[in-house]
């Protein structure tokens, strides 16, 4: 992917532009995803391949891999607070969500408008109430 932006006879403002398209593309990786990589990281990865050539292109694993690396002092402290918890009774407890759904109508035109499930479920019994909103009028 690189190669071509390693090249010496490359001016900055060209291998500039060639690596700002790079930034811009998808690339498929070899999972068969398709990656997108910053201009930093592209720019990093072309030092590299002209320092060392292609042997100094893989994958280093990171000396703390796995790891806490931000506020360790927290990890310790969900094992305490967590736990499974219910509504004694039904009613007493309620959870609400309003997911966000694609548009209606679909496939999406003018004037299509994103659908909204509402959600409640009752933590004791597990009973569900959901409501689509309907608007009637002008669309």
């Amino acid at each position: 992917m690189v190669a071509e932006a390693a090249n010496p006879r490359l001016t900055p403002a060209e291998r500039g532009r060639l690596v700002r398209a790079l930034a811009r593309q998808a690339h498929e990786h070899p999972d068969g995803t398709l990656r997108t990589f910053s201009r930093g990281t592209l720019d990093r990865w072309i030092a590299t391949y002209q320092a060392r050539g292609l042997d100094g292109l893989p994958p280093q694993r990171r000396a703390d891999a796995g790891a806490v690396r931000r506020h360790p002092e927290l990890l310790a402290e969900p094992a305490r607070a967590t736990g499974r918890y219910q509504a004694s009774r039904p009613g007493e407890r309620w959870i609400g969500d309003v997911p966000v759904g694609g548009f209606v109508p679909y496939p999406r035109v003018a004037g299509s408008k994103r659908a909204r499930l509402f959600v409640l479920v009752d933590d004791h019994s597990r009973l569900l109430s959901a409501r689509v909103p309907v608007r009637f009028g002008r669309r």
